[in-house]
């Protein structure tokens, strides 16, 4: 193993030990939220009993009864300047789509705009966009066709002081702009659905990138709990928003919990994390089905979801992949919500009931069942309606989960086959995987702001263990080791009185002082902190800062921490002579003071220029230190070298 890495081991250790303590420990009940068992019970007994008495006669049959079926797209990121064809394929979307689909609602949960300049980091509302978005809305005549329910989201609200704001042009553009969160009731038949749609944008709306977490004050929470209350004559309750639960601030028991009367909430944000997660879908501990959507602006992706006898079913789509294909008869065994899901129609029913769309027409729908070997062909319940239809005995697949083939054929030649595994009473049925649960059932606000907390103790500890007398229980510890000799460089180096004192600066200034002052919406100015921004006379919470914090720390105060101290020791081991490998750490210095000034640029452009000179995070506790630091290591010589051997109270004999 080779000296750098050696000593970028001896740097990091306590760094990474005491943050992901602190980080762990306080987040430990946020934490077993989302680690929840492998397996979940197919259905509570007590409410089965209950539903059973209830709706004995109700069950999925060969009829249109009990059905209804919506869609949902997110984060449309309309944009003046960028991609014209985003938002062609949304009209198109509106007209073909829609029309072929024909859906009762349609939820477009926030991100409806871009608000990003052209030519800078700076973001602000622009009317073209909404301007754009409601001529999509007009001409498409998509609110004649169906219910727009429509929504904010962050970037929506970019620069917009307040939602009564002239910069609000939702309340003036949208198909909703008259309400921030509302409840929505959908009819059909002798059933109902509850559509509760939930603005949890912050009230003002910062610039970026201090614009991306949700916040409900204890005003919205009153609200949502009255919408709440009104849902529960309804069969069914969908909640949507723009933000998953864990990027939403919100006062106990927190967002989740009240809505933990909804089969699912719905929502965007997240743009499938840059492909790494195509699909994030989590059970929360109330039992609600928490159900992200992958991002209009990017993948072209939006959903249909169907309420079929009280039960759920969705599938996610790319657009103009036909046909749409959505079984909700059986359900998807991975999409049980037991607590709040009549799941014993489904042992009941009589027919497998299929959904399928296409501008084309539908020219079959072939089903094969779990103990067969051929195909069966599905019937169309009415001429004109997209279910199929074919019976089946449910009680063939009582114990144990089964899989279920559906092909379906488009009178374009287009085929799909859908593969869904079912149960039909006695099931244990697979949860989502750990990742998707963290994501979207942790508080990432919170693993931030521990993190950030955490990160700046351990490098603070690794700088007082090291360069002060704590440094002789350290020596004694690494006597035994191997590399000793190295922990006592790198402690000699660290005892710098100038090395050591602007290292602790930087590290504590994130976390303790203010970061700038500027222009957070435009006309009013507040100071940044991490905790917050003072604005309005008032603190307005927000935990973008925490994010910005330990970005900052990660690709700064780290770097610049772990290259002063090994540049300084190199220059003092060669006696200030030059080595080729010095440029190494030449050139580690200039990428850490561009990235710095880059983000200066950035906090310029979004807060105007006076947050540039009371910069005090990334100009006085960034560039200027990372400049000094290096003019200093690079100064360092003979001289400097003898005196700090001096100083070490280990000498030759102890070596």
């Amino acid at each position: 193993m080779g000296f750098p890495l050696k000593a970028l081991l001896i740097l990091a250790a306590p760094i990474i030990v005491v943050s992901w303590a602190v980080m762990i420990a306080i987040n430990t009940i946020t934490v077993s939220y989302a680690v929840l068992p492998v397996f979940r019970h197919f259905d509570d007994p007590d409410v089965l009993a209950e539903r059973r008495a209830h709706f004995a006669n109700v069950a999925p049959r060969d009829t249109l009864d009990n059905l209804m079926w919506f869609m949902q797209i997110t984060d449309l990121h309309i944009n003046e300047y960028e991609e014209p064809e985003r938002i062609a394929q949304l009209q198109e979307f509106c007209s073909v789509v829609v029309d072929a689909v024909r859906p009762s609602v349609v939820l477009a949960s926030g991100d409806l705009t871009d608000a990003k300049r052209r030519t800078s980091f700076s973001s602000g509302q622009n009317e073209q966009e909404w301007r754009d978005y409601a001529r999509v809305l007009r001409e498409s005549r998509v609110t004649e066709k169906t219910v727009w329910l429509d929504i904010r989201g962050n970037h929506d609200t970019f620069n917009v002081p307040s939602h009564d704001s002239k910069m609000n042009y939702f309340r003036t553009h949208a198909s909703r702009g008259n309400f921030t969160s509302y409840h929505y009731v959908h009819r059909y038949g002798a059933n109902s659905v509850s559509f509760i749609a939930m603005d949890a944008t912050p009230d003002p709306g910062f610039r970026r990138p201090f614009n991306f977490f949700g916040i409900i004050t204890e005003q919205q929470m009153e609200e949502l709990h009255r919408f709440a209350d009104d849902a529960k004559s309804s069969n069914v309750t969908i909640w949507f928003g723009h933000y998953p639960t864990s990027y939403i601030s919100s006062p106990p028991p927190g967002i989740s919990h009240t809505m933990r009367g909804a089969v699912a909430y719905l929502s965007g944000h997240l743009h499938t994390l840059g492909g790494l997660a195509p699909e994030l879908y989590a059970l929360q501990k109330s039992g609600t089905l928490e159900l992200e959507l992958g991002d209009w602006k990017a993948n072209r992706l939006f959903r249909i979801a169907a309420i079929d006898h009280d039960l759920m079913s969705f599938a996610d789509y790319e657009f103009n992949q036909w046909p749409i294909v959505l079984v909700t008869n059986p359900k998807n065994v991975r999409f049980y919500a037991p607590v709040h899901e009549p799941l014993d129609r489904i042992a009941r029913s009589t027919h497998i009931r299929v959904l399928a769309f296409s501008p084309h027409g539908i020219h079959s729908v072939q089903i094969l069942l779990p103990d067969a070997t051929t195909y069966q062909t599905a019937t169309r319940v009415r001429s004109s309606s997209p279910l199929f239809t074919l019976p089946w005995d449910a009680s063939r697949y009582a114990i144990g989960s089964h899989t279920l083939t559906v092909r379906v054929e488009d009178s374009a030649g287009n085929i799909r086959e859908i593969v869904q595994e079912f149960a039909t009473r006695d099931a244990q049925v697979p949860g989502f995987s750990l990742l998707r649960r963290l994501i979207l059932m942790g508080d990432v606000g919170r693993f931030f702001e521990t993190l950030c907390f955490g990160m700046v103790l351990g490098n603070c500890v690794m700088l007082w263990l090291l360069g002060t007398a704590a440094w002789r229980w350290v020596a004694q510890w690494a006597r035994g080791w191997t590399e000793w000799r190295l922990v006592r460089e790198i402690s000699c180096v660290v005892r710098l009185e100038w090395l050591f004192w602007v290292l602790n600066w930087c590290s504590v200034y994130p976390v303790m002082l203010p970061w700038f002052f500027g222009e957070i919406v435009e006309g009013e100015y507040g100071v940044a902190f991490s905790f917050g921004i003072w604005m309005r006379r008032q603190w307005l919470q927000g935990q973008m800062t925490y994010m910005f914090a330990v970005t900052h720390l990660l690709l700064h105060i780290l770097p610049l921490t772990c290259c002063s101290i090994l540049y300084a020791r190199a220059r003092l081991r060669q006696g200030g002579r030059w080595r080729w490998t010095h440029g190494f750490y030449h050139a580690w210095f200039a990428g850490i003071l561009l990235l710095e000034l880059l983000n200066l640029k950035i906090i310029g452009d979004s807060y105007g220029a006076i947050s540039v000179p009371t910069n005090g995070l990334l100009l006085w506790s960034g560039v200027v230190p990372t400049v000094f630091l290096w003019y200093k290591c690079w100064r360092l010589g003979t001289d400097s070298r003898s005196e700090t051997r001096k100083k070490s109270p280990l000498s030759k004999n102890d070596e």
